[in-house]
């Protein structure tokens, strides 16, 4: 009776047959006869791409079908591939690493696996490149650095630097919910929602069920900063300052940004290089205003300042952080034993009270996130260097007036809110055993939102005053004729927020009007 053959043993004996081959033509240059179509077979499919060798080629467009057209780095061809799956299409962008084999027609975007089939190639005589495809590498500079760039689809329009801010990365552009950690920011503008709670979970109406928090803030990836620009045809780049790096290890990163930028997008139309906007958020306004007091306006390139919600005077923030905490704990303490929530009335008594203050502690990590980023929230010197009139405020505004020609506009915030504070308590559905028995979100209205109940020690967590880390009567330059706008938005929900998105898109269509004459900064107002 013949011998059954494993597919496996098959696989991997012509995979070893292939490879062994493939060894002896490089060591004795012999020639090569194929031996059989299975062995073929098994060496084309199993051969996987060369992760060692440098990509050769960079994405110029991608079509909304999912069709990508790449070109050669130092060569002439320009070709398409399909990509159809969604995960891979999302992470493109236009800049990014193609590996291609010509003769095989595959490509990879990872050097390391083949994910795509070339379907067409074409060269330059044919099909003539367009000038923001002239030269791809430049955005293999920005993501060495922690960033990104795009080519923008209307280069009359300004080209955008964002700088981000203290504790954070340029990816806070790209994928806010990476950098900064999804599950650390929640939305206080939506109630959570009730619960089926059927079988043996069924208690009495007002059994109190748990305490929790706001959920989570959603859609934040999608809705950054990086891509929207993009879709509105602006050219876009950012880079990594270094996150736990203080104003002066990062200025110098921004000033390097800073003329890579000029020049990369000057290559995209030398005949007219666009107008350059800065875009700041937090600790990046400062470290903007550091690039203007030396670069100028670079030029007459740089027409822009737009900062969001940078702490221009100062912040409170840095040593406030365990003033805050002990505010939290000393309100909860003061709760009554039980608590009116309209249908019901509820004893805290039983350990409920407790998980309560914890709950209230734990909420504090957004804002330390921002403060002190994965470090524990004690006082850096990247954090004292940010409240009111210290040495380095001192000495960005030591000679420090308005660059001509370029439009200055700041944005502050006045909602301190984070995250509300509910109890979940069993409905009177549970009391009939034929219903399907909930459980239903009820505020605490002693402590949520927990900002309004503290002490405003400070004017960061006043509501109406400031977004949580910075007051939005610091988040002002101290010159006349500076647009400012109020958003009530926090400090993280800058990030992600489609309306100023849009409003600051809006702001930068409009022809430049350039700022009058510097004149001496004016006494900043004093904060009680």
């Amino acid at each position: 009776m013949p011998k059954r053959i494993s597919f496996k043993k098959t696989v991997a004996t012509a995979t070893g047959f292939c490879t062994g081959l493939f060894t002896a033509m490089q060591l004795h240059a012999v020639r090569i006869v194929v031996v059989g179509g299975l062995a073929m077979f098994f060496c084309l499919a199993g051969a996987p791409m060369a992760s060692a060798a440098p990509p050769c080629c960079g994405v110029t467009n991608i079509a909304k079908d999912g069709q990508i057209t790449a070109k050669e780095t130092n060569g002439a061809r320009t070709f398409q591939f399909q990509v159809t799956d969604p995960a891979l299409l999302r992470g493109l962008r236009v800049g990014a690493p193609v590996y291609a084999n010509f003769d095989t027609k595959q490509v990879s975007l990872d050097g390391k696996k083949p994910c795509c089939t070339i379907v067409k190639i074409s060269t330059a005589a044919k099909q003539p490149a367009q000038p923001v495809a002239e030269d791809v590498r430049v955005s293999l500079w920005w993501r060495s650095h922690g960033g990104d760039f795009a080519a923008g689809t209307d280069l009359t329009k300004p080209a955008v630097l964002l700088i981000h801010g203290l504790n954070q990365t340029g990816e806070c552009w790209l994928r806010p919910a990476k950098t900064i950690g999804e599950d650390y920011f929640l939305d206080p503008h939506r109630t959570p929602s009730k619960k089926k709670k059927n079988g043996e979970d069924r208690r009495p109406p007002g059994t109190p069920y748990k305490v929790g928090l706001s959920p989570q803030v959603q859609n934040i990836d999608q809705n950054n900063w990086f891509d929207f620009l993009r879709s509105r045809g602006f050219t876009v780049a950012t880079w990594s300052q270094g996150k736990e790096s203080n104003f002066h290890e990062a200025l110098p990163t921004a000033l390097e940004a800073l003329d890579r930028f000029a020049a990369d997008t000057a290559a995209l139309n030398p005949a007219a290089p666009p107008p350059i906007a800065l875009v700041a958020h937090s600790r990046g306004g400062l470290i903007a205003r550091g690039v203007l007091k030396q670069k100028g306006n670079a030029g007459d390139r740089i027409r822009w300042l737009v900062t969001l919600h940078s702490p221009h005077q100062g912040s409170e923030m840095g040593r406030a952080a365990a003033q805050m905490g002990a505010e939290i704990l000393d309100v909860a303490g003061q709760l009554a034993p039980t608590i009116d929530l309209g249908p019901f009335r509820i004893d805290l008594s039983g350990g409920l009270k407790d998980d309560l203050k914890r709950l209230l502690v734990e909420a504090l990590r957004p804002l330390n996130k921002l403060a002190f980023g994965d470090g524990e929230p004690v006082i850096q010197q990247r954090q004292r260097e940010l409240m009111p009139d210290s040495p380095l405020l001192r000495e960005l505004r030591a000679g420090e007036a308005p660059v001509p020609g370029v439009r200055y506009i700041t944005f502050g915030g006045t909602n301190a809110t984070y995250y509300r504070a509910y109890l979940w308590a069993y409905t009177s559905s549970c009391a009939n055993p034929l219903e399907d028995c909930y459980v239903q979100p009820y505020e605490l209205p002693l402590v949520s939102p927990m900002f309004d109940k503290v002490r405003d020690f400070v004017p960061e967590i006043a509501e109406g005053k400031g977004d949580g880390l910075v007051a939005e009567a610091r988040s002002r330059l101290p010159w006349p004729n500076v647009r400012h706008e109020v958003t009530r938005l926090n400090h993280a929900e800058v990030l992600w927020d489609r309306d100023l998105q849009q409003k600051v898109a809006r702001l930068l269509l409009p022809s430049h009007k350039p700022t009058p004459s510097p004149v001496p900064p004016r006494k900043p107002p004093v904060l009680r």
